[in-house]
């Protein structure tokens, strides 16, 4: 321990100068989050009061499915019913209910029926459009199984001798190794998306690695026919085990497409792993202009927070953000007039700061996502390194010429020539 003191020391006051430069630059970024105004809670003029699905059947029956919405407003409206039945990402079926009006404290019961033709776990998902901007959504799973097969009798059992068998019970089947945990990625969107013919809606689209290798070049991309879609970032180079990355997903529909639910399906691939999922879009034209806007203010408010941990996350890993952050603060500030604009209904100032504001989103989340190592971080790591291998060298040099002393006082001293004429002398006087 007494060897190296001096490269201990240096080595602790680096880690001591990392801490407190990360504190103070962390400190230092001052997150407006006062900027944020987030609106989210309940609707109080309509529910689903009830969504029963059969919870288990075998292959080839019917599984039968119902939903019903009550009006709790205080006057009438227009609802859309839809059910769907999910298993993994494929719709296997959806049920689409015609548009009907729905009176003050009055229920509406849609039911469809579906047959399976595959065991397995199956998601059910109902949706209900009501009171112009509204959606409620609740879903359930049920299970499917094949028909029940015989059995034949276990290892331990013995038959025809008379004697006693033995239960299956008592033999234990060898353990199967378990296959290692590589790459798992995941994907997290909102299963309903509701906008008018003519307008955009912007989502977010979060994919994680949930195994406990990094994925590589991971792509988001979506597929529909009826939509024009925007996907940003790009490309993500590699994706760590246990993080996740936030997309930005723009939905454009066109002016004549026609009221209905369509279907886009996202789709997360790795050069290790890919899944995809299906979202069901909502046109609808009973959504006004103010209401849609609106709707949107509050929606991209809910990605600016999400945005918000995006680029805390990213200052931890030392990339410099700095980009990132001013654009965030702006457009959450260009949000926040745009909801003054939507409370008093002034829908073309509203509409105006939100595409505004949109953009802004977009270039911060390709801002984090290009985002790069703070030079003064990177500096800080490379001066401790060369101090450290300075120290060392220095120890080195020191170790080696205490050896070449020690080896010096073992030696016996050579005497000199002139010593050597000086004593002969001394004798020949004797």
């Amino acid at each position: 321990m007494n060897r190296y003191p001096a490269t201990i020391l240096v080595v602790l006051l680096g880690l001591l100068v990392i801490v407190g430069i990360t504190d103070v630059r962390l400190t230092g970024l001052a997150f407006d989050t006062n900027a944020i105004s987030i609106n989210v809670g309940p609707n109080t003029n309509g529910e689903i009061v009830n969504f029963s699905v059969t919870s288990a059947v075998e292959v080839d029956n019917d599984v039968s499915l119902q939903t019903t919405f009550n009006n709790t407003g205080s006057s009438a409206y227009a609802i859309i019913m839809s059910i769907f039945v999910l298993n993994g990402t494929t719709i296997y079926q959806s049920y689409i209910d015609t548009k009907v009006t729905l009176t003050p404290g009055s229920t509406r019961t849609f039911s469809a029926t579906y047959t399976p033709s595959v065991a397995g776990t199956y998601e059910a998902l109902t949706n209900v459009t009501f009171s112009i901007a509204s959606v409620a959504s609740t879903n359930t799973t049920f299970t499917v199984t094949s028909p029940e097969q015989e059995e034949p009798p276990g290892p331990g059992i013995v038959g025809g001798g008379g004697g006693p068998s033995r239960p299956p019970g008592n033999v234990s089947a060898p353990e199967q190794p378990q296959p290692e945990k590589g790459p798992e990625l995941t994907l997290s969107f909102p299963q309903t998306v509701t906008l008018p013919q003519g307008e955009t809606a912007s989502i977010l689209v979060i994919a994680k690695n949930q195994g406990n290798e990094p994925l590589t070049n991971l792509i988001l991309s979506a597929k529909s026919d009826a939509f024009e879609i925007d996907i940003l970032p790009s490309r993500i180079a590699t994706l760590a085990a246990g993080d996740d990355v936030v997309f930005l997903v723009t939905i454009q529909a066109p002016a004549y497409l026609p009221v209905g639910t369509y279907f886009v399906v996202l789709e997360a691939t790795a050069t290790e792993d890919s899944i995809s999922g299906t979202m069901a879009v909502i046109v609808s034209d009973e959504l006004t202009k103010l209401e849609h806007v609106c709707n949107q203010i509050e929606e991209l408010n809910t990605i600016i927070g999400a945005l918000t941990g995006e680029i805390a996350q990213a200052a931890l890993e030392g990339k410099d953000i700095a980009e990132a952050d001013a654009l965030l603060k702006k457009a959450a500030i260009l949000l926040k007039q745009a909801g003054e604009a939507c409370s008093v209904s002034d829908v073309t100032n509203a509409d105006h700061l939100l595409k505004e504001a949109r953009e802004i989103i977009s270039d911060v989340v390709v801002a984090i996502g290009i985002a790069q190592p703070r030079l003064d971080f990177l500096f800080i790591i490379v001066f401790l390194l060369l101090a450290i291998l300075i120290v060392l060298l220095l120890h080195l040099l020191l170790l080696l010429w205490r050896r070449r002393k020690k080896k010096e006082k073992k030696k016996p001293k050579k005497k000199s020539r002139v010593y050597k004429r000086h004593r002969n002398r001394r004798v020949k006087r004797r």
